[in-house]
């Protein structure tokens, strides 16, 4: 009897460690402290994770039932989408669309939309989740998008209005009011320049965030706190929005946010 009762205990076990898990991007290309720091937070969630790679996620194992979400970590956006191929990607597209969450920092970010201006790519790029294209002002030697500390205008009730964030290389999220609202999206927040800086949408039964600044990297808990000051955290909102990609209600967003876009910046004409 006491074998019976462990092999239900074990199955549980089983059953409800799939529940939560989440799949981590591991592979060339991929950041270390993007990674770390997520799992870091993920693991304080409660949630568990594990690693997958370009080969893995082309092999289907995004279609075993196993995973929530997949979080796509800051690193070099178009060595992931080589590596994982026209396969892998529409791997991970069937898998979000068929009611997976999507979390994407940086060049997870890069990879979520449909173009991109600037880098390795200009042109048709990424994953498709939604139409839109990634703006990449540090290659296009945008005024004021060097790497560091950047403040960036959050739109969240409940927070205050301005966080300092980490910016290494990340993306403008160049998305309509128009696709966002297709899609049930909200502009989560803004760089200063009025461009997009982080949002949240539907793309067919899942759920996608992407932000290009590291709000996922806390650098008080990395060696980078010796080069970047961060006076403040973004993990209590990241939270909000990792349970939000796994079914939980969506935040709360301050009314009127997305009037913002229509600054959209004379930038253009610093490209050059």
């Amino acid at each position: 009897m006491k074998y019976q009762f462990a092999l239900i205990g074990l199955l549980f076990l089983s059953s409800t460690s799939y529940a939560d898990r989440i799949a981590i991007y591991h592979g060339s290309g991929v950041w270390g402290p993007s990674t770390s720091q997520t799992k870091s937070l993920l693991r304080r969630m409660g949630h568990t994770i594990q690693n997958l790679t370009a080969a893995q996620i082309r092999h289907g194992d995004l279609r075993t039932g196993e995973f929530r979400a997949i979080f796509i970590p800051g690193g070099a956006s178009w060595v992931y989408a080589a590596d994982l191929g026209e396969l892998g990607q529409k791997e991970i597209r069937t898998f979000v669309e068929g009611g997976g969450g999507y979390l994407g920092t940086c060049a997870g970010a890069f990879l979520a939309l449909s173009d991109r201006i600037g880098g390795a790519v200009t042109g048709p790029f990424g994953l498709g989740l939604i139409h839109g294209t990634s703006v990449d002002p540090f290659r296009l030697g945008i005024k004021g998008f060097g790497n560091g500390m950047k403040k960036i205008r959050f739109h969240m009730a409940g927070f205050k209005n301005y966080f300092k964030v980490l910016f290494l290389e990340g993306p403008f999220l160049r998305i309509s009011p128009e696709a966002l609202e297709r899609q049930n999206g909200v502009v989560v927040a803004h760089y200063s320049n009025g461009e997009i800086a982080a949002a949240a949408f539907e793309s067919g039964r899942g759920r996608v965030f992407i932000t290009g600044p590291h709000m996922e990297v806390d650098e008080k808990r990395t060696r980078l706190r010796f080069r970047f000051h961060d006076p403040d955290s973004e993990w209590p909102i990241l939270k909000l929005w990792i349970s939000y990609l796994l079914g939980g209600p969506q935040p709360e967003i301050q009314a009127g946010n997305t009037q913002n876009l229509k600054k959209r910046i004379v930038v253009d004409h610093e490209w050059g």
